[in-house]
């Protein structure tokens, strides 16, 4: 039985986790972007975290096109990609602000259930509206 679920949902299964490794990898490449922009070109953390942000919205947009959903590029999914990305940090700081009220002194409650619910927001919004 377990077996054949597998089997039935395996392309879904591929999917997520492909989409968890892009994930990754543009987050590395957010930070890595900041630190090297603030440490070595202009020591403005402001700056150099919008910039790593700018480069982790890039690699995330051609990581999920050609990997994670494979379809091809376009502008019109690009700005709805954009959007998507700026709606879940949104929604990231109003969940972690709500949170902070309800269990104030649990930050690392808090934290985690933000970095584990947004990015499962995140895959369902890029499934059905910016990649169908």
């Amino acid at each position: 039985m377990l077996r054949r679920l597998f089997q039935e949902h395996r392309h879904h299964l591929r999917e997520i986790i492909v989409f968890a490794l892009v994930g990754v990898g543009a987050t590395l490449t957010h930070y890595g972007m900041a630190l090297l922009i603030n440490e070595q070109v202009y020591p403005n953390v402001y700056l150099a975290n919008f910039t790593g942000y700018g480069m982790a919205v890039l690699v995330s947009y051609f990581g999920h096109s050609l990997l994670s959903f494979r379809v091809g590029f376009s502008r019109a999914r690009f700005l709805k990609f954009c959007i998507a990305s700026l709606s879940t940090f949104v929604m990231s700081q109003l969940l972690l602000w709500f949170l902070q009220i309800v269990l104030p002194e649990r930050d690392r409650i808090t934290l985690l259930i933000v970095v584990v619910s947004i990015p499962a927001i995140s895959y369902v919004i890029n499934k059905l509206w910016v990649f169908r």
